[in-house]
């Protein structure tokens, strides 16, 4: 594990991936983030987390994770918290945001789109 670079993203990460990264470390519980997706991974050496973006994702739900620490297990929760964000979403047409369109699908899944699609509201 290097100090000295990030780490470009891994498209298909694995416990095992990670696990040869961190061969030689002394970590039970590595948590990481920037990239959106959820990542849980536990293995014989460690448990990996990344609980994925805080409101930025296909659906109006805020994820987080709790890690719960007791006589040396490691319990791993996440919560779901659904929110209304279509006022939101409509402020990047209201206020004219660059690359809109952009930012919606991919930050945030074309939520609004989806909603006059299939009729309901997320």
């Amino acid at each position: 594990m290097s100090n000295d670079k990030l780490d470009v993203i891994d498209k298909e990460p694995s416990g095992t991936k990670l696990d040869a990264k961190y061969q030689g470390t002394a970590h039970d519980l590595v948590c990481f983030g920037h990239h959106h997706i959820l990542h849980y991974y536990r293995t014989d050496q460690r448990v990996y987390l990344n609980p994925g973006a805080l409101g930025c994702n296909d659906l109006a739900i805020a994820r987080y994770g709790i890690v719960d620490l007791q006589e040396g297990k490691l319990d791993v929760k996440f919560i779901g918290v659904p929110y209304n964000n279509r006022e939101y979403l409509k402020s990047y047409e209201r206020l004219n945001i660059p690359d809109r369109a952009f930012i919606l699908k991919a930050f945030h899944g074309n939520q609004l789109e989806r909603e006059h699609v299939d009729g309901s509201k997320r």
